[in-house]
């Protein structure tokens, strides 16, 4: 009796790579990683196998515990490969995406693409990337039509940014929030 494990997994999982920060960082190669060239293994791309039918939010949250990062300080986007054989980030994830299928996306966003191809951006504390006390930033919103600043963003000490963001700001996609060091 042949065995059916392979083709089972075939139909229950969809084979995901996610390219990190850091993988970015130590590849020594030309494009942002390679993902299947066992010739010239330069980049060493995190693979997992996951279920077809996890939602995204799940997965969002289980594997920022596997990096150790919040899952409000990841974003996803889909990596497409292109004719000129490069591949390059295309599709931005959003979190409209929490209750929708990781097989949904794949087909929706990457169907050309045997397996699901992610690059995981990392949002960092804009106080420390600014090497600065956040009590002395403050956030304002930017007017949609001329980008000039419009009003000053209420925070508390204990938010986020994606907190701020979501009771602040109202939903779109061109959103330019300014920061200045008081």
């Amino acid at each position: 009796m042949p065995d059916l494990g392979y083709e089972n997994e075939y139909f229950l999982y969809l084979s995901t790579k996610i390219v990190t920060p850091g993988t970015f960082t130590h590849h020594q190669g030309y494009d942002i990683a390679i993902f299947d060239d066992r010739q010239y293994p330069l980049s060493d791309v995190p693979r997992f196998k996951v279920l077809k039918s996890e939602l995204y939010g799940n997965f969002k949250v289980v594997i920022a515990k596997h990096f150790g990062f919040l899952a409000e300080q990841i974003k996803f986007w889909v990596l497409i490969s292109r004719h000129n054989k490069t591949v390059r980030p295309t599709f931005l994830i959003t979190d409209d995406f929490f209750a929708i299928t990781m097989e949904e996306i794949h087909t929706k966003m990457a169907a050309r693409e045997k397996e699901l191809y992610l690059f995981l951006e990392v949002a960092e504390r804009v106080a420390v990337h600014l090497s600065t006390d956040p009590f002395k930033l403050q956030f304002t919103t930017a007017h949609p039509t001329t980008g000039t600043h419009k009003t000053v963003v209420k925070r508390t000490t204990n938010q986020i940014l994606s907190g701020i963001l979501q009771t602040s700001i109202p939903v779109n996609p061109a959103n330019i929030l300014y920061y200045e060091v008081l």
